[in-house]
């Protein structure tokens, strides 16, 4: 939190009062309390999301996504490798935007590196704006939004990109919609196609709906899989319920495919995120013989289920259809069982999910370069770039078509 707390009139509205944080005197630890600008808008800054408001921010557009939501946010937060800072300006005590930015001393994530996601295009050294956990991201807007209270926030950020001497400010994995609205506010953004993440709109009432909206061979293998699946001993629990048990089977997951999590360090994220998102979790299981030998995590929020991760006792495994049941059939007859109205199905494993019915949305970055950065010379073709990675998604998966704005392939 602040050291101390200045609250400027409005006769103070050019300069904003800045002051050192902490003992280190780094540049980042550097907060603002309140700051006027000529057009009225209020920009404070906090260092945790807990000193505001959880209804406040979720009444913002963007945290209608749960990654964007107060409670993931207090999770992202306990990060211990980063400092956050939380922008929001106000007008008339009204919220009209606000920006989470980080500066990460460490990313472990590769996914969350931008210069490898970006496929070497992004060169330098960001702050990450919005979300740095989920794969999702949006511009988080009050109801009576405009311009300038996002020009603000998107200026303080930049402001701070370049007191610590980086490039500028990256957003990773925004939706097309929101990548759209920031093009708008800075023209010299060129958006790059990351790749691609996967969403079920519920169709109809039940689950005999959606065997209906797919073609007859596909219903057939469904119900087959479903029918299989039966030989488990399946039930919903909490993640606080089984974070224990499951932590060997994600970490199973995690290994297969290359990485070095351990069924110890698999248990502290899940107990973590329980200690936080707990009333949010929604665990499907399965077991046999009392064993758990297959689960997925999903969040509920709002009219969404978000799948979070799934894990496997690979040795256990009974040609039961484990994951498209843990992962697809149980959560969508739980979502019309509970009036859900989107499965988000997250990344990966695409082709299962899209001959299953999801579809695809495009996810893109976006950075905002301070003044005197040179990034974006590995951008000059910009477009050629998004239209080969639009056109090898669309082959690789068999899409016919994808959000992507004509204006940024060619």
């Amino acid at each position: 939190m602040c050291a101390r707390q200045t609250i400027l009139s409005a006769s103070s509205a050019i300069e904003c009062v800045r002051w050192k944080h902490r003992k280190n005197s780094e540049i980042w630890k550097v907060s603002i309390a309140v700051r006027f600008s000529h057009h009225g808008i209020e920009l404070s800054c906090f260092t945790t999301i807990t000193a505001i408001s959880a209804k406040r921010w979720d009444s913002l557009s963007g945290a209608n996504s749960f990654y964007l939501s107060h409670d993931w946010l207090e999770y992202v937060e306990q990060d211990c490798g980063t400092d956050v800072c939380y922008l929001v300006t106000s007008q008339s005590g009204d919220v009209r935007a606000a920006l989470p930015v980080y500066l990460v001393h460490g990313e472990s994530n590769p996914n969350y590196k931008v210069s490898q996601v970006s496929s070497g295009r992004l060169m330098g050294r960001y702050l990450i704006a919005g979300t740095r956990r989920g794969y999702a991201n949006e511009l988080l807007l009050g109801s009576r939004v405009n311009e300038f209270a996002l020009h603000e926030v998107l200026d303080e950020a930049e402001h701070r990109a370049a007191m610590n001497q980086l490039d500028g400010t990256a957003f990773l994995y925004l939706g097309t919609h929101a990548a759209q609205q920031l093009r708008q506010l800075r023209h010299e953004l060129r958006p790059v196609l990351l790749g691609i993440d996967t969403e079920l709109a519920v169709p109809g009432e039940s689950f005999d709906d959606y065997l209906f909206s797919l073609d007859k061979k596909r219903s057939w293998g469904v119900q087959k899989e479903r029918r299989l699946f039966r030989k488990y001993q399946i039930s919903i629990c909490r993640l606080s319920d089984c974070y224990e048990e499951a932590g060997p089977l994600v970490a199973a997951v995690q290994q297969k495919y290359g990485h070095v999590d351990t069924p110890d360090s698999c248990r502290r994220a899940l107990r973590a995120q329980a200690d936080v998102l707990d009333p949010y979790t929604v665990v499907f299981t399965a077991r046999k013989n009392g064993q758990l030998v297959a689960f997925s995590l999903f969040y509920s929020w709002r009219d969404t289920l978000y799948g979070r991760a799934t894990g496997f006792d690979y040795g256990a495994l009974d040609d039961g259809g484990e994951y498209f049941n843990v992962y697809f059939y149980e959560p969508l007859d739980y979502a019309y069982r509970h009036g859900y109205k989107r499965l988000d199905l997250g990344r990966g494993s695409y082709a299962a999910k899209l001959r299953r019915g999801a579809r695809a949305r495009a996810r893109w970055a976006a950075v905002i370069p301070t003044k005197n950065s040179i990034d974006g010379a590995g951008l000059d073709d910009w477009r050629e770039f998004n239209g080969k990675r639009q056109h090898d998604s669309q082959q690789r998966w068999h899409l016919t078509e994808l959000d992507v704005p004509k204006e940024w392939t060619s």
